[in-house]
């Protein structure tokens, strides 16, 4: 069986309940697992031996990221095979009962799946996996998302590791750049998309109500400030604007190559994702 857990602070009662609703309805087992607050970050760091003094993210962020990393270690700690893993957002498909009661369909090589459906188009290379009506296919580049995704233990102790030397050099970062970005240019194990996917966060999915989200909030607001300072940058810098115009015809042109160079080799690695 799949030990299922949904990361949700103890007292966000909205968001438990469609948890509860949409997992209910489908019978799918899961537990609650508390999420991390900003009170405990500084323990967990501790724990975890991570430098957080010049993180670039909110406290929000921090905290998500710990939590999740709270559940890899909890793979570790109760010894469990896969351990699925979801944020208090998401809506389910509605064939998820038969992949999410059961690891019968995971292949003993898959130990990184990512079910939930972020972006519609992925790039990938590779052979597909058939499993039951879905394929597992490999992931070559950037995915984000954690709100969905599966992790056998072997990979869970990779990640914790993985982490931990990743921001020993390059600081701190929010856990879906870990996880399903430098960690499948980087990580030991292949990541892989499971097509027809599982489930999508509320944001995502445009026939749902929306749930209310600090962290989503928190995520614009940093995203913003970075596109600020940049701006500013560029602004005060009146040599480089000068000199960027002259270059600018020249570097048309080479895009316009490189677009069509990459146009021809993303359409024989185009996925078009799709959820059911």
């Amino acid at each position: 069986m799949l030990k299922n857990y949904v990361i949700s602070l103890a007292n966000a009662q909205e968001r438990r309940l469609h948890i509860i609703q949409e997992f209910g309805q489908k019978e799918i087992n899961f537990e609650f697992f508390d999420a991390v607050t900003p009170d405990q970050i500084d323990e967990l760091a501790a724990k975890f031996g991570l430098d957080i003094t010049n993180a670039n993210l909110t406290k929000g962020e921090l905290a998500c990221l710990f939590s999740h990393i709270s559940l890899w270690q909890k793979a570790i700690d109760d010894d469990l095979e896969y351990i699925g893993i979801f944020e208090d957002d998401v809506y389910l498909a509605n064939s998820s009962q038969s992949f999410l009661n059961s690891i019968d369909w995971i292949p003993k090589d898959c130990h990184i799946i990512k079910i939930e459906l972020f972006d519609k188009i992925i790039l990938s290379k590779g052979t597909k996996i058939s499993t039951k009506d879905r394929f597992l296919i490999p992931l070559i580049d950037i995915h984000l998302g954690c709100a969905g995704y599966i992790l056998s233990k072997d990979a869970a102790i990779n990640l914790v590791d993985f982490h931990k030397d990743y921001t020993k050099y390059n600081g701190i970062i929010a856990v879906d750049h870990i996880v399903f970005e430098h960690y499948i240019k980087h990580g030991k194990y292949h990541s892989y998309q499971l097509n027809p996917c599982l489930c999508i966060q509320s944001d995502r999915q445009t026939n749902q109500t929306v749930i209310s989200s600090q962290l989503e909030q928190d995520r614009r607001n940093r995203f913003e400030n970075v596109l600020r300072i940049k701006r500013e940058k560029i602004n005060q810098n009146l040599y480089k604007k000068i000199w960027r115009e002259i270059k600018r015809p020249f570097l048309q042109f080479y895009r316009w190559i490189k677009k069509i160079i990459t146009y021809i080799d993303r359409k024989k690695k185009t996925v078009y994702l799709t959820l059911d």
